[in-house]
């Protein structure tokens, strides 16, 4: 009977002594998963991320570029002046794509939109970026260095067309294409 007993204990204490075991193991896992998530999240936070633009979020953001270069007047700073404007340019997209890259925690990185205007916005377009009463935006020469993040569809040779560059973005446009490129940068 004394051995039984004596059994038992022991095993009682094999059982605690399992348990405090497996209770350390757990600690230590939870302690190092700690310690190590602010890295993993901040090193994802720093990290590119590729995504397509859906096509009324790429309608408002070309449209706000458009509105940018003052084309058809200085950026009211008012609604309903601003959404009208807005919406002007909007209606004149008759077909985009658009592709984004951010690259860290303030969202910076690049946008890239093709877009087909109405030959009415194409034609005021092209005229306003080929007047030289605009001093904002310049003829520069093609090819930029290529982005590792452009879009497959984003082409690789525009010798056909002339590219204009204002702060942050740049338009390339063609004389007998209806297809417009747009780069925006976000910074």
């Amino acid at each position: 009977m004394t051995m039984n007993i004596n059994m038992a204990k022991s095993f009682r204490l094999d059982k605690t002594a399992r348990n405090l075991q497996i209770a350390a193991m757990v600690a230590m896992l939870g302690m190092i998963a700690l310690l190590l998530s602010p890295l993993i999240l901040f090193g994802w936070a720093l990290g590119d991320h590729t995504y397509q633009i859906d096509e009324s979020r790429a309608r408002s953001n070309v449209a706000y570029i458009l509105m940018r270069t003052a084309m058809r007047g200085p950026l009211p700073d008012v609604s309903p002046s601003y959404e009208n404007l807005e919406t002007q340019f909007a209606k004149t997209i008759l077909h985009i794509r658009g592709f984004g890259c951010a690259d860290g925690f303030h969202g910076d990185g690049s946008d890239w939109y093709e877009v087909h205007f109405t030959p009415e916005l194409l034609a005021e377009l092209r005229a306003f970026v080929a007047s030289p009463k605009y001093g904002k935006v310049k003829l520069v020469q093609w090819p930029y260095p290529r982005d590792t993040h452009q879009p497959d569809w984003w082409p690789v040779n525009f010798s056909n067309y002339k590219l204009y560059h204002c702060h942050d973005w740049q338009i390339a446009i063609s004389s007998d294409s209806e297809i417009v490129w747009i780069q925006n940068w976000r910074s």
